[in-house]
């Protein structure tokens, strides 16, 4: 594995080389901003094309959920949305009861990849 910043080219590596880029990895976040900032430097985009592509993939990825789609991404994982229906709760300050309206949650489930890289020893 040969891991790039998106602060050096990556043109000098070999034709076929596995490239991970390295943004705010192992810092406990990476945002949708390093998202766009590594794939502009792994494919030699312009920041506003790369930032098109990922708000692109996540509008769709938005919509398919909103219509009740299913996202299998393999060796990644799946997303899904899972429906609750309202309840009757009570409001744990006070006591009272209330009525808690039905809703749709999104879920992740991590695919056998996903989980043998994160369980790896490398």
């Amino acid at each position: 594995m040969i891991y790039a910043s998106f602060f050096f080219p990556v043109t000098s590596l070999a034709e076929g080389a596995r490239v991970r880029m390295r943004t705010t990895w192992g810092h406990g976040l990476m945002n949708k901003s390093d998202l766009i900032k590594s794939l502009a430097a792994e494919y030699s985009l312009p920041l506003r094309k790369a930032e098109e592509i990922v708000a692109k993939v996540f509008d769709t990825m938005y919509d398919a959920l909103k219509y009740g789609d299913r996202i299998e991404i393999r060796g990644f994982g799946s997303f899904t949305v899972k429906k609750y229906d309202g309840y009757t709760g009570r409001n744990p300050k006070t006591g009272a009861q209330i009525h808690v309206e039905a809703k749709r949650l999104p879920f992740f489930k991590a695919g056998k990849n996903l989980l043998e890289q994160l369980n790896s020893d490398s």
